[in-house]
């Protein structure tokens, strides 16, 4: 199983730090809008293979093509359960839970793909959810994508189109909304939001139903991006390993302070 990254940076500028400068730096998923760290289908969307023989795909379906919907997380499962590994487990003593990861593998090896490449393994997914659902989040179900709030992670001016070459990038015009709402099907480079259509309102509250859904189940507010010095791999024989004893939070550190710093003040 190989999979891409969503789109690389074409150019690279910065305004006197080691940052990149967006959106001069972007990185092109052209035709799609956004770039990486964006909820539009330039920062979010990637492509995969399988390979491996008759021993992992049979030959009546080689060549076909899936477009439906798959997570990173689905990865895990597809792998674990080709190992037979149990999935599932008692999260107490009286309640079964499984990991997040769907095994598309069944599906994908079946016949019934070949009639219909985009079985509904997954009808909906979670793209992001931060702040609660408040902003900064997205969900795709069915045709649909829905995102609230800010597309873009930190407020970065990197909505619009970067295409590859001496193209001028295409800035989007569009104002903040509170809502962002696209038929993929029919527009899959995100170019007319449905949100301010009245007709469109009950497709909204459909996909904040399910982001409420996800909220409800086992939501917990993503970690800071900050230096963990516990999980460097010189700490673990060159490799990247679990660092937490059970029970044990994670400490943050603030991104300013360098590793080699923390190293020595840690004392590890």
């Amino acid at each position: 199983l190989v999979t891409t990254d969503n789109g690389g940076m074409v150019n690279f500028h910065s305004n006197g730090t080691h940052y990149p400068d967006s959106a001069a730096s972007a990185g092109s998923n052209f035709p799609l809008r956004g770039s990486k760290t964006t909820m539009f289908e330039g920062g979010v969307r990637g492509s995969a293979f399988v390979t491996g023989g008759n021993m992992v795909m049979s030959a009546k379906v080689r060549g076909t093509t899936f477009s439906g919907l798959m997570h990173a997380v689905d990865y895990a499962a597809i792998i674990l359960g080709r190992a037979k590994v149990q999935t599932i487990y008692m999260k107490s003593k009286s309640t079964q839970s499984s990991i997040d990861g769907v095994d598309f593998f069944p599906a994908m090896n079946a016949e019934g793909i070949l009639a219909n490449p985009v079985f509904p393994a997954r009808k909906h997914l979670p793209v992001n959810i931060n702040y609660w659902g408040k902003k900064y989040t997205a969900i795709r179900f069915g045709k649909w994508k829905l995102i609230i709030g800010v597309p873009c992670l930190n407020g970065q001016s990197i909505d619009g189109w970067f295409p590859v070459g001496d193209r001028e990038p295409e800035l989007s015009n569009e104002t903040k909304k509170p809502y962002y709402l696209f038929n993929l099907e029919k527009d899959n480079s995100e170019r007319i939001n449905l949100a301010n259509d009245d007709k469109y309102q009950h497709i909204i509250s459909r996909g904040k139903k399910l982001i409420q859904s996800y909220i409800d189940e086992e939501y917990m507010q993503p970690q800071g991006n900050f230096f963990h010095p516990k999980s460097l791999p010189l700490l673990h024989k060159g490799t990247w390993a679990p660092f937490l004893k059970p029970q044990e939070s994670v400490q943050y550190l603030p991104p300013e302070r360098h590793v080699g710093q923390v190293i020595r003040e840690e004392q590890f």
